[in-house]
C-alpha cells in the first residue's frame, strides 16, 4: 500500500485487490456450471510493519492492468494520501524507459519511476571519421 495510515478505502468506494487468472479442470468446471476454462480470482493484501515510521514501498499502486491507448499509457492507481487517481503516460512527454516500464506492470504492482534504471544509450551507430 503506498501510504500510512487508516485505509481510505474502508467507505467502500472500492477495495485493494490483484487478479489471477487461474485454470479450472473438468471436476471445477463442473462444480460450478462454467463453460470457459479459467476463473479471474480477486486477490486482496496487507502489509504491516513494526515499524510506525516505516517508509511506503513506492508513491503508487496499480489498481488494474496498465492501459494502452494508442502509444500512450494510463495507470488507474491509488496514491500516499489515499486517494484513487489515473497517470497519463504521453508518448512524447515521458521518456522511453518509463514508459517501457509502466507497460511491463501488472495489477497490483507498486509503481515508483524514480527507481527505474535510465535507458541504456545505443552506441551501435556512432559516427565513423
Amino acid at each position: 500500500c503506498p501510504q500510512n495510515g487508516t485505509c481510505p478505502a474502508e467507505n467502500g468506494s472500492f477495495w485493494c485487490h490483484f487478479s489471477v487468472r487461474l485454470e479450472r479442470r473438468g471436476l471445477h468446471k463442473q462444480v460450478k456450471h462454467a463453460d470457459i476454462g479459467y476463473e479471474d480470482e480477486k486477490y486482496s493484501w496487507i502489509f504491516m510493519s513494526k515499524d510506525p515510521n516505516a517508509p511506503a514501498p513506492a508513491p503508487w499502486r496499480l489498481h488494474s492492468n496498465p492501459h494502452r491507448n494508442n502509444r500512450h499509457i494510463e495507470l488507474d492507481v491509488c496514491e500516499i494520501d489515499g486517494k484513487r487517481s489515473k497517470i497519463f503516460l504521453n508518448r512524447r512527454k515521458t521518456a522511453s524507459n518509463i514508459r517501457n516500464a509502466a507497460r511491463k506492470l501488472n495489477w497490483g504492482d507498486a509503481w515508483d519511476p524514480t527507481k527505474v534504471p535510465p535507458a541504456e544509450e545505443d552506441d551501435s551507430f556512432e559516427a565513423e571519421d
